[in-house]
């Protein structure tokens, strides 16, 4: 019996020996069931967004953008990154980098200087940014910061046609004048191109330079009727050239104060066109 006894507990011990073994094998050796994978190459591409956001100028940002965008194509192409794993680190790069841009943007147009390189190469970026498209063809910039962009585009657009404004000095009619006049000023009080010294001095002499214009063209039309030959031409020819001067002539005297803000005098070279129209009319009298 005692022999049976023993037997049994040798049986148990070695069980639970077994066991304990197994068991420690199990949580010691066992790989675990469940490894959380790292995406070292997201990890990699997060040093984008932040270099992106510390640029400390336009250019600086541009070659952060110009490595970020080409990174993640090759790991697109090389199947390093799922479609939806580098839509997703394109947004994030494309939030840091389009809100440094836009910083710069307004910083360069609070500047009283403004340059033509710069505003090409924000034109880029816009296009740039604008055509950037996760993996469902859909655009990255949106909302608040797409507006924010057209905002910048436009500011540039409007420069431009300042500037077309600016060098229109020439009189093409009182109506066109008045219009050229208008947009000038408009412009010199834009919210962003007032900040531009060169630009504002530039429109500011738009109705100056229309108007000196204005008289160079009502003083040619005076000086070509003295030099009409009258001897050469009939009576009828040379009225209607009579009604052209005189037209001019008063379109310039009746509006040259209200647009211009000023009125050049033309008393010498009228009174010499009013003797030679007299003298041309005693001709026609006596002569034909």
């Amino acid at each position: 019996m005692n022999f049976l006894l023993k037997i049994g507990f040798l049986i148990a011990a070695l069980v639970l020996t077994v066991g304990a073994i197994l068991g420690y094998a199990k949580n010691q050796v066992s790989p675990p069931e469940d490894i959380e994978q790292v995406d070292q190459y997201s990890l990699d591409f997060e040093r984008m967004p932040v270099a992106a956001s510390r640029a400390v100028s336009l250019a600086a940002a541009d070659d952060v953008y110009a490595n970020a965008i080409s990174q993640l194509d090759i790991y697109r192409n090389e199947g390093k990154m799922a479609a939806d794993v580098v839509s997703a680190n394109l947004r994030t790069f494309a939030n840091s980098y389009s809100k440094s841009f836009l910083n710069f943007s307004f910083m360069k147009f609070k500047a009283s200087e403004w340059h033509d390189s710069d505003l090409r190469r924000m034109l880029t970026d816009i296009t740039n940014l604008n055509s950037l498209k996760d993996d469902n063809r859909r655009p990255v910039i949106t909302g608040t910061r797409a507006d924010s962009l057209k905002i910048v585009a436009g500011v540039i657009s409007d420069y431009y046609d300042a500037v077309a404004v600016s060098r229109s000095l020439s009189y093409h009619g009182v109506s066109e004048a008045r219009a050229t006049i208008a947009q000038a000023d408009s412009y010199a009080r834009a919210k962003y191109l007032s900040n531009c010294t060169s630009l504002k001095n530039a429109l500011g002499n738009v109705r100056s330079g229309i108007g000196n214009s204005h008289y160079q063209y009502v003083l040619g039309q005076l000086n070509s009727m003295l030099r009409y030959s009258y001897r050469t031409h009939s009576e009828s020819e040379f009225n209607q050239k009579v009604i052209n001067v005189q037209r001019a002539l008063d379109e310039y005297n009746n509006n040259a104060q209200s647009l211009y803000g000023s009125k050049r005098d033309l008393t010498g070279p009228t009174n010499r066109a009013v003797k030679y129209i007299t003298d041309a009319t005693d001709y026609y009298m006596n002569f034909n």
